[in-house]
């Protein structure tokens, strides 16, 4: 039995889909990915203004670190 027109389209048409939101997929783990490198950037930016001020550096929760700096 020979593949109708019809089903060959609709084969086309739902691999293009799967295609399609493969890509939008893709773009949304790497504009996860660069905001969580943007925070990370932020935190470890402000720790090292912290230590340019002070000499200390502040946790996530504020407290002042008890180790030493080199």
């Amino acid at each position: 039995m020979k593949p109708s027109f019809g089903t060959a389209s609709l084969t086309l048409a739902l691999a293009s889909l799967l295609a399609l939101g493969g890509c939008n997929t893709i773009r949304g783990i790497g504009e996860d990915t660069e905001k969580a490198g943007e925070a990370i950037q932020d935190t470890a930016d402000e720790a090292s203004e912290d230590l340019k001020d002070d000499g200390t550096a502040t946790g996530a929760d504020g407290d002042a670190s008890t180790e030493p700096t080199s």
